[in-house]
């Protein structure tokens, strides 16, 4: 008679469960039954396995009847018609190692129709969080999309623990997802996925949680990406060098990686290299080799090759060398110099000649301004006012003039009479003096 009563009921709760100190837990509880059933299946109450007696857990109709230590403590988790579950809030150590049951409806339904006692579960609380899990997907590249997942297990959907994600930043116009699921063995877990982009070729990423009560854990995770390079590119490529005199061709390399940079070497050594890497728009940098070379006229025709080494092998590129002789204009540069040195020097010399004049000319005026304006005017009227003589015939008789007073011989006209008064002597001596033939 025992089997069929015993096999007309059930009771599903997990034998283990875990919880946080100071956190809540949610012990999972179901029941069936076939035939025998209870007047009111709402009516659940929790038991301490013991040796001997019955300690409550839980007794809605009897709260104070409940052992001091789960007192307060505890209440049904959802209510519901053949749900049993349970909810500790406040978890303490005292309650670590506890066995405990439920039983569904004491009053009416009794241990010869099922041995509820037989179905219990183990309590076990934990001091410490543990730590949450991270895992990734895509982001092999810098700039490539990346999905992170955080996540933790635990033992309280009431209060459900918080995460956070670090060291990848949000997509924009995105936002983070948060993923909750039961599992059968009296855990729960959350999961908070994040859509983001890789921006280094190493990140560093934090996962941490805090559980209800403030217990909290974190756990960090390294992500790696590879470095994508691209082929170099030589510059100028059609220029012509000149020989003999230096000429600069760059090797340009755009790569991901910040860090990593690539190694550039060129086949001509011996010549100045400088190297250079600048961050570009977005995640890419770029990395300039400049080689000054000064070709000879053997180079004519020969390879430049520039060649990038990384972690991803090596690439290279090459271009063929134009060098022509140099250039000479001393032909007519010479020339054009000398000329424009003689203009020079003969500018120069008219320069200080006329400074000098003028010079001379104020020292003069400064000293007698009127005796310098006679001087001036008897030198110009000396210049353009002399008489040219007549020309003498050969024979001729010269014309002499006796003084009618005297007898004495007359005198010709003066050779240079004074420009006052050269109209008015000349006509007294006509006046006074006599001529004769």
């Amino acid at each position: 008679i025992l089997f069929p009563k015993t096999w007309a009921w059930s009771v599903h709760m997990p034998h283990i469960v875990h919880g946080l100190e100071k956190s809540c837990l949610v012990i999972q509880c179901t029941f069936s039954y076939s035939s025998y059933p209870p007047q009111n299946p709402y009516r659940i109450v929790w038991y301490q396995y013991v040796s001997r007696g019955y300690p409550l857990v839980f007794d809605n109709k009897n709260p104070n009847s409940v052992i001091t230590k789960y007192r307060g403590r505890t209440s049904l988790y959802n209510g519901t018609y053949r749900d049993c579950s349970l909810l500790i809030e406040n978890l303490s150590l005292s309650h670590h190692g506890d066995r405990i049951y439920a039983w569904i409806d004491p009053e009416n339904v009794g241990w010869r129709t099922f041995k509820f006692y037989d179905v219990t579960t183990l309590i076990h609380v934990e001091s410490s969080a543990p730590k949450p899990s991270v895992a990734t997907s895509g982001g092999c590249k810098i700039g490539e999309s990346i999905t992170v997942r955080c996540k933790t297990y635990h033992t309280c959907p009431r209060y459900p623990p918080s995460l956070n994600l670090s060291g990848i930043e949000k997509n924009i116009g995105t936002e983070d997802r948060l993923e909750k699921r039961s599992l059968d063995d009296g855990k729960w877990e959350i999961t908070l996925i994040r859509e983001g982009v890789v921006e280094s070729e190493t990140q560093e990423i934090e996962c941490s949680v805090t559980h209800s009560g403030g217990l909290s854990a974190s756990t960090n995770k390294t992500h790696y990406t590879k470095c994508d390079f691209q082929k170099p590119v030589i510059s100028p490529t059609h220029d012509v060098a000149i020989e003999g005199i230096e000429k600069s061709f760059t090797c340009t390399v755009n790569h991901t990686c910040q860090k990593e940079k690539p190694n550039i070497m060129w086949n001509y050594k011996n010549m100045p290299v400088s190297v250079e890497t600048q961050k570009g728009s977005s995640h890419n940098c770029e990395t300039v080799s400049t080689l000054k070379l000064k070709a000879s006229r053997d180079d004519h025709g020969k390879t430049l090759t520039c060649t990038s080494q990384t972690t991803e092998g090596e690439t290279s590129e090459h271009i063929t060398l134009k060098v022509k002789k140099e250039e000479n204009f001393f032909h007519v540069i010479t020339p054009v110099a000398a000329v424009l040195g003689t203009i020079i020097l003969f500018g120069t010399a008219c320069y200080f000649v006329i400074k000098k004049y003028k010079r001379q000319i104020q020292e003069l005026e400064s000293r007698s301004p009127n005796r310098i304006l006679s001087r001036l005017s008897r030198m110009s009227r000396r210049h353009h006012g002399r008489r040219k003589e007549p020309k003498r015939t050969d024979g001729a008789k010269s014309k002499t003039c006796e003084s009618s007073i005297s007898g004495t011989t007359g005198f010709s006209k003066p050779r240079f009479p004074s420009p006052k008064n050269e109209t008015k002597a000349y006509n007294k001596s006509f006046e006074n003096f006599g001529c004769s033939a």
